[in-house]
């Protein structure tokens, strides 16, 4: 199976510093095939036996916590999930013009529904004349910024607290890298 591990916090500031090199290792450690990193912000695509990416998850923070004394956590994303990330993107009219003010937000779980209705109610309706907005998709959430990531509230933080689940974010570009790199690998027999 082909996966995508996104790490929270690496490399951004001062903790948490780690070389991709090492990244690469740690991973090849825990016996992961064709691994490839984007960026040096915790992007990383590798093949391994089909496992529940929950155990993935807990088995890459264990390991970055030993071997590489990084504490962070870890989202696994499947090949699947990536691939339907294009199919389902709800802001087409702003798609062709506005790439850099395109976020996805991917989400530990599936979001609570009574969260999600509450947090849909009180703080976004659905028009054309909304600057920042968001849509929540199954496991992700598609986010647009009209004047960018660092001005918005629809960050981390206000998803973390809203449905009280784990969160990492990616700008469109990196995420469409992603689903790139996840098609470059071919899975081994």
């Amino acid at each position: 199976m082909k996966y995508v591990a996104l790490l929270r916090g690496v490399n951004v500031g001062s903790k948490n510093r780690v070389k991709m090199e090492n990244l690469k290792n740690c991973f090849k450690l825990l016996q992961f095939k064709d691994i490839r990193t984007y960026l040096q912000s915790g992007n990383i695509v590798f093949e391994y036996s089909q496992e529940e990416p929950k155990i993935l998850e807990s088995l890459i923070e264990k390991a970055l916590s030993q071997s590489l004394e990084i504490e962070t956590k870890v989202l696994i994303k499947t090949v699947e999930e990536m691939a339907s990330i294009e199919e389902t993107y709800p802001f087409e009219e702003k798609l062709e013009f506005s790439k850099s003010q395109i976020y996805v937000t991917f989400l530990s779980d599936l979001p609570e529904q009574n969260y999600v209705l509450a947090m849909n109610s009180s703080v976004y309706t659905d028009s054309e004349t909304c600057l920042d907005c968001y849509r929540i998709v199954g496991k992700m959430i598609y986010v647009y910024c009209e004047s960018g990531y660092s001005k918005t509230i629809f960050n981390n933080a206000f998803f973390e607290k809203k449905l009280k689940i784990l969160s990492t974010t990616r700008n469109w570009k990196t995420t469409t890298q992603l689903i790139n790199l996840l098609k470059a690998i071919v899975p081994e027999k």
